[in-house]
C-alpha cells in the first residue's frame, strides 16, 4: 500500500511539473497580411524559449465581434496569459475586461495603446499612434510635402484612423477630404 501511495504522489507531482504555461495570442489579421506571420513567429519563439505552449488565433473575416468571441473563448480556457491586438476598443474592450476580471493577465500589442489601460490590460507593446502620426506629419512638412494621401488597408482599425488623422490634422486635414472606402 505504501508503494502505491508513493507512486500516486510521484505521478501527481510529475504531472504538475510537466504542465507548461500556456499563452494565447489573438490578432486582427484576416490571414493575408504578411506582417502577422512575423508577429506569430515571435510569439512562438518566445514561448519555446521559456518552455511554454503557444496558441495563435484570428478571425479570418476580420470582424471585431468574431475577434471578441475568440478573446472570450481564450479566457474561458484559463490560459496563463492572453496577448491581443486592440484595433477597436469599443468592440473588444468588454471581452478583454471580462478576461482580466476572470483573473487572466492580458497584454495588448500593436494597436490600441491609448485604450489599453482602460480595458484592464497590464501593459501595451507598440507605438503611440498619435505620436507616430504627429512625427510623420512633421517630417513630411519639413521635407516640403504640401499634399498627402493616406491609404489605410484596415479602415475599421480605429487606431490607424487616429494615426492618419493626426498626421493630416496638423498640416493638411480638411473634413471634406475624409473619404473612407
Amino acid at each position: 500500500m505504501k508503494k502505491l501511495l508513493a507512486t500516486v504522489a510521484a505521478l501527481a507531482t510529475m504531472s504538475t511539473m510537466a504542465m507548461a504555461e500556456r499563452y494565447v495570442m489573438i490578432t486582427h489579421t484576416q490571414g493575408t497580411d504578411p506582417f502577422w506571420p512575423v508577429v506569430e513567429k515571435g510569439g512562438r519563439d518566445a514561448a519555446a524559449a521559456i518552455g511554454a505552449d503557444f496558441e495563435y488565433n484570428f478571425d479570418p473575416s476580420g470582424d471585431m465581434s468574431g475577434m471578441a468571441k475568440l478573446i472570450e473563448a481564450a479566457a474561458a480556457s484559463n490560459p496563463d496569459g492572453i496577448i491581443v491586438s486592440l484595433p477597436d476598443a469599443d468592440a473588444l474592450g468588454g471581452a478583454i475586461q471580462a478576461a482580466v476580471d476572470a483573473g487572466v493577465p492580458v497584454i495588448t500589442m500593436n494597436s490600441g495603446l491609448e485604450s489599453s489601460a482602460a480595458v484592464g490590460a497590464l501593459m501595451h507593446v507598440g507605438q503611440p499612434e498619435r505620436l507616430a502620426g504627429q512625427k510623420a506629419g512633421a517630417r513630411a512638412k519639413a521635407e516640403g510635402v504640401t499634399n498627402g494621401l493616406c491609404l489605410n488597408q484596415e479602415a475599421w482599425n480605429t487606431a490607424l484612423v487616429r494615426q492618419m488623422r493626426r498626421l493630416f490634422l496638423r498640416f493638411w486635414w480638411r473634413p471634406q477630404h475624409d473619404r473612407r472606402v
